[in-house]
């Protein structure tokens, strides 16, 4: 992992590295949003802690002039996110106001770096532990508070559709592949080779054994084998 500070190009030559890893989008990616070109320059996955197997996608996309901007991938769906540099206004109820929107309390959990790789404009590693209180608005809109150590931050997230991010990237994504894969067993070349030679070898053992059996066995049974009356 590289601090953004660095040369982004850098992260490019990552990627004959990472592409053992499985993502929908993969570094240096570039998108074209609003007419502006972006460039894909770090990935995260993290996931819920106690909520066991449900991770998520975080890609930080980078312009020269315009600075960063988030998109997230969850259970197939897509979030453009954008970091708050304006805190939303908190209520007595626990509700949460920002632009004139309320946003009502739904959820507080712990989420956790399973995998990190690029360049952030923070120090991440994997292993690290935030608290998360999510907030959410009507069906397209969710607000997010992340708690660490050093700080917190202010999220706000909004759906788009996987089609729109085909046209950002010129990919075929689609609103079920979008999803980020389940952990599954891989299985290299060395691997099944070593499984079909300790096959042969069991066979070839049995195959041995039996001969032993044989051997001892019908001379027993048959004498006029070995010449005997």
């Amino acid at each position: 992992v590289m601090d953004a500070s660095g040369d982004a190009a850098r992260v490019v030559a990552q990627q004959k590295k990472l592409s053992a890893h499985c993502s929908s989008l993969a570094l240096g990616a570039k998108a074209t949003i609003a007419e502006q070109q972006w460039v894909i320059i770090g990935l995260l996955e993290r996931e819920e802690l106690d909520a066991e197997g449900f991770q998520w996608a975080e890609y930080l996309l980078y312009h020269q002039n315009l600075g960063f901007l988030w998109l997230a991938e969850s259970e197939g769906k897509w979030y453009r996110s954008e970091v708050l540099n304006r805190l939303p206004v908190l209520q007595r109820d626990k509700r949460v106001l920002f632009r004139k929107k309320t946003f009502n309390p739904d959820s507080v959990y712990q989420a956790k770096v399973i995998y990190a790789a690029g360049a952030f404009n923070w120090r991440v590693q994997v292993g690290d532990v935030v608290q998360v209180y999510e907030f959410s608005g009507d069906a397209q809109q969710s607000l997010s508070k992340e708690v660490s150590a050093h700080e917190a931050t202010w999220t706000l997230s909004t759906q788009v559709p996987a089609s729109t991010v085909n046209t950002w990237f010129g990919t075929t994504l689609t609103e079920s592949a979008a999803a980020v894969p389940p952990l599954r067993a891989t299985f290299s070349v060395a691997t099944i080779v070593l499984w079909g030679v300790s096959l042969l070898f069991c066979n070839v053992n049995i195959f041995v054994l039996l001969l032993a059996t044989a051997a001892f066995y019908l001379p027993l049974k048959f004498p006029s084998l070995l010449g005997k009356k």
